[in-house]
């Protein structure tokens, strides 16, 4: 194969190829947003990968050409790059000449690579459906439900005590509502009348 012409496959290998592409791979979105990666960020991703080759020579662009190529100051590239790093997304390294000097960066895109393909597998497995939830109700204990009864009955059986003892001024209409709706404030009534 040329090193002027590298095909999709050879550059980022056979899993991605056949997860598909746009100008990047297709997970590169998916990756940027699970690792929280900013526009500026991502962008100079996109840049560092259409320079990169499947062969082993050096990914070394100036940083002032990415900045230039997408758009914005050096000093954003040198922080994007150190987050990619940070971030384990690239590796850097940074070459000398033979005195020692400083020449150029270069960067090693296999862990991002490694990542794509960790992305793509996982995005092809099926997933499980999800089992929709029952609405429940507010669980209740037995013993809680009984008092309630409980308390529900004592509280009839004063009605009913107020109601007999009070049927002098009150007509049987208004007792048997009393008795029915089972109210206290309608036996209040009772206390109210003469």
């Amino acid at each position: 194969m040329s090193t002027e012409t590298t095909t999709y496959e050879a550059k980022w290998g056979p899993i991605l190829a056949k997860a598909g592409y746009d100008q990047v791979p297709k997970g590169l979105r998916a990756l940027a947003t699970k690792h929280g990666l900013t526009r500026s960020q991502r962008d100079v991703l996109e840049a560092l990968i259409g320079l990169y080759r499947d062969d082993d020579r050096e990914l070394c662009p100036c940083q002032d050409w990415i900045a230039t190529e997408i758009g914005c100051a050096t000093v954003t590239v040198t922080r994007a790059v150190r987050v990619l790093r940070d971030k384990g997304l690239i590796r850097t390294s940074e070459s000398t000449d033979r005195r020692g000097r400083y020449i150029h960066l270069a960067y090693d895109l296999r862990p991002l690579r490694a990542a794509l393909e960790a992305l793509a597998v996982q995005a092809a497995k099926p997933r499980a459906k999800a089992k929709p939830k029952a609405a429940s109700a507010p669980k209740v204990s037995i013993a809680e439900i009984n008092r309630n009864k409980r308390a529900e009955e004592v509280e009839r059986q004063k009605i009913k005590a107020r109601i007999a003892e009070g049927r002098n001024g009150i007509s049987a209409v208004v007792a048997r509502s009393l008795q029915a709706t089972g109210s206290e404030q309608a036996a209040g009534l009772n206390e109210a009348s003469p």
